[in-house]
Formats: structure tokens, sequence, C-alpha cells
């Protein structure tokens, strides 16, 4: 089934499946970036409302 698939996807040729892939990794990275961000955000959000009389020295 794998092997189907992946005949399927890249049709046979070597270079379009290694673009395939970079095209992958590409976008796996982007989520991940994102995702990573994003848990910073809240992290940094918690943090400023557990301390709610030093929020203005910063």
């Amino acid at each position: 089934m794998v092997e189907a698939f992946g005949h399927f996807l890249v049709g046979g040729n070597f270079a379009i499946g290694i673009v395939v892939f970079v095209i992958l990794v590409i976008i796996n990275f982007m989520v991940i970036t994102k995702g990573a961000g994003r848990i910073a955000e809240v992290g940094a959000r918690f943090v400023l409302d557990g301390m709610p009389g030093k929020q203005m020295a910063i």
C-alpha cells in the first residue's frame, strides 16, 4: 500500500519525489515554527497575568 502510494505520488521520477519531499519539509517547518511561537506567546501571557503589580515595570 505504501509503495503503491509512493509510485502514484512520485510517478516513478526520483526528482519529483525529492521536490515533493522538500515542499513537505518546508510546510512542516512552518507549522512547527508558528506553533512554537504561539506557545511562547501564551506562556508569556500567563507569566504576565501571574504578576499583577509588576506589569507596569515591563
